[in-house]
């Protein structure tokens, strides 16, 4: 069995090419076997009332 672990270039690619994902600004932190880790940075058009992170962002 091959190691099909995707590398953070192989991840920021994918965000690079998708289009409705831009807006958010991810940049990918680490990645291992079941886990990701994005960072998202503050925008205030991610907010939604009450200072609440919309859900889509999330």
């Amino acid at each position: 069995m091959t190691d099909q672990t995707p590398t953070l270039a192989d991840l920021a690619e994918v965000l690079a090419q998708t289009a409705f994902l831009k807006p958010y600004g991810f940049t990918v932190e680490a990645c291992a076997p079941g886990s990701c880790t994005l960072r998202v940075p503050f925008d205030p058009a991610l907010e939604r009332p009450g200072g609440i992170v919309s859900g889509m962002t999330l």
